[in-house]
């Protein structure tokens, strides 16, 4: 059975988990039945008037024109570009729910962002080179957890912007 998406909402927040939230924004921009003011407060009041702007301005998008005469264009909002949407509106809280993310990691996820770092902070883009240190990287992951570590949470230390959501602070 799906989780609803006002549920999914409600557990992305309290758990910080943005793919949640998105699923369940999206799921609330496609249902065919709105939010009642039981929702809203859940969600919260603001999160339900952005959520609304979406659907409203996607709503209100120009219909394309008909790439044939005489063929009728398809009308009607499309789910394309949907995610895109949500992620804009909802800019800020993705962003500091990201943040929120990084404080638990599996053992797995710590490295494989510390390989992403890593890349980001001055791998050499040169053929062979970034691809032989790419698998260098795997394997010491592949090491590290076959080592018995396992898929152990790890806490590390995030800076979170407090102003952007205040109450929902990770506890380190």
């Amino acid at each position: 059975m799906p989780m609803d998406p006002v549920y999914r909402v409600c557990m992305a927040k309290e758990y910080n988990v943005s793919a949640w939230l998105l699923l369940g924004y999206e799921g609330i921009a496609t249902r065919t039945v709105p939010l009642n003011t039981g929702e809203a407060s859940r969600i919260g009041w603001e999160s339900a008037l952005m959520i609304s702007s979406v659907i409203i301005r996607r709503l209100r998008a120009p219909t394309p024109e008909p790439e044939e005469p005489g063929v009728p264009a398809v009308s009607g909002p499309s789910n394309l570009g949907l995610a895109n949407d949500i992620m804009y509106e909802f800019a800020t809280e993705f962003e500091a729910m990201k943040k929120a993310e990084g404080v638990y990691l599996t053992k797995k996820e710590r490295l494989e962002k510390e390989i992403m770092n890593e890349g980001e902070c001055g791998w050499a883009n040169t053929g062979g080179k970034r691809r032989k240190k790419k698998r260098g990287m795997e394997q010491r992951i592949s090491a590290e957890l076959e080592s018995g570590l396992g898929e152990e949470v790890v806490v590390v230390e995030v800076e979170v912007d407090e102003a952007a959501n205040p109450e929902k602070l990770p506890v380190v």
